[in-house]
């Protein structure tokens, strides 16, 4: 009975798995910014890019690279002229997305993150 138990809870969790998955490739290739995009974008080159390469490709197509993100492999970069997405594309790119309107910054329990203020307690 205990070996079933297992093998339902694996196949429930495999199932969810890959529905996750398939929703976030969906919702990510919907997401994408076309081609002939420009503005504020998150430029996403492959995981394990180097930052020279990625620098470099950013410099390439014309794009002035706000800053790194902590992943490493993903640059915020902005530039005016129409088009910088599919020139970024032709550089080694893979997609570019909008950025956050926030900055999602990481907090326990008793932190709060920049810019959140704190609610005036009624007496």
């Amino acid at each position: 009975m205990a070996l079933h138990a297992h093998r339902l809870a694996l196949g429930l969790s495999t199932g969810v798995a890959a529905v996750w998955l398939a929703a976030m490739g969906f919702l990510l290739h919907r997401a994408a910014l076309p081609p002939e995009a420009s503005g504020d974008m998150l430029a996403v080159f492959r995981p394990g890019t180097a930052q020279d390469d990625a620098l470099f490709a950013l410099l390439n197509a014309g794009g002035t690279p706000i800053r790194q993100t902590a992943t490493g492999f993903v640059w915020i970069v902005t530039d005016s002229t129409p088009g910088l997405v599919g020139r970024l594309k032709q550089q080694g790119m893979v997609a570019a997305y909008r950025p956050l309107p926030f900055t999602p910054t990481v907090a326990g329990c008793f932190a709060l993150p920049d810019g959140v203020e704190r609610l005036a307690v009624k007496k």
